[in-house]
């Protein structure tokens, strides 16, 4: 009987933070639950290799989608209209022009001999890192927890919401750094980097609510169409201080009060 009370008082005490919280919730457990089985299943089974690679994105990507449209009534839009997608494009566009213009006389001022662009370009690690990856670990994350926790938070937390979903994508690639032994100073470094990459991913999505141009901007962390935006990391950050400032530009001069909030 005791035992029975005590499980009832404890029900009860939760019973509104699920009513309340229920859809973050379970869409934190989906994707946690996804990333553990890729990386404690999928892997430990069948082997790393690019087979399983794209077979862990795709279902990273099928959470994602899947838990989008389960609570789209609880997310509401996401920045997927076309009138985004064009916006996207054009900041996309303007922020890769002016940062090979940076490259260019960057050599010509200091002598140095980078590749600015790609020896070649392949659609394979465009779809995995620009669609699978980019565009589902955005939709999961920016499109699906950000929104849901953006519901139940103040308008004014906003950067409270940035800094949470953060800390939730440091903590949701920490099962891949368990699983292949990484040292504790490289897991926390690398988890450091993680939370740093998505403070700017977020502060993307808080100026534009654009999935799109997010998406994008995490396709280009790792498959960036100029490779000088991942092999000095000093390109990277002017890439996404670009990106950054056409949102803050788009949302201060093109983008109505109604519609400035994702």
């Amino acid at each position: 009987m005791k035992s029975t009370a005590k499980m009832l008082r404890i029900v009860k005490f939760i019973a509104p933070a699920i009513k309340k919280y229920g859809p973050l919730i379970i869409s934190l457990f989906f994707a946690f639950s996804t990333i553990f089985f890729v990386w404690f299943v999928l892997y430990q089974q069948a082997g790393y290799n690019e087979t399983t690679l794209v077979m862990a994105q795709g279902a990273i990507f099928m959470t994602a989608l899947s838990l989008a449209i389960l609570f789209k009534a609880y997310i509401g839009t996401m920045g997927l209209d076309w009138r985004k997608f064009v916006k996207a494009l054009i900041i996309l566009l303007a922020g890769y022009v002016a940062t090979l213009i940076i490259g260019f006389l960057s050599d010509l001022i200091f002598g140095s001999n980078q590749a600015l662009l790609r020896e070649s370009y392949s659609w394979r690690p465009l779809l995995n890192n620009w669609v699978l990856t980019g565009f589902g670990e955005e939709l999961l994350f920016a499109g699906v927890i950000y929104k849901l926790l953006e519901k139940k938070l103040p308008a004014q937390k906003t950067w409270l919401v940035v800094l949470i979903v953060a800390l939730l994508f440091a903590l949701w690639h920490l099962p891949g750094y368990i699983a292949t032994g990484r040292a504790a100073g490289s897991t926390l470094g690398r988890m450091g980097l993680n939370f740093i990459s998505w403070i700017i991913l977020g502060t993307i999505y808080a100026f534009s609510g654009n999935l799109w141009l997010v998406a994008a901007a995490h396709g280009s962390m790792d498959y960036p169409l100029l490779p000088r935006i991942t092999q000095q990391p000093i390109f990277g950050l002017i890439f996404m201080g670009l990106l950054i400032l056409g949102t803050w530009l788009d949302r201060k001069y093109f983008t109505s009060k109604s519609s400035a909030q994702p």
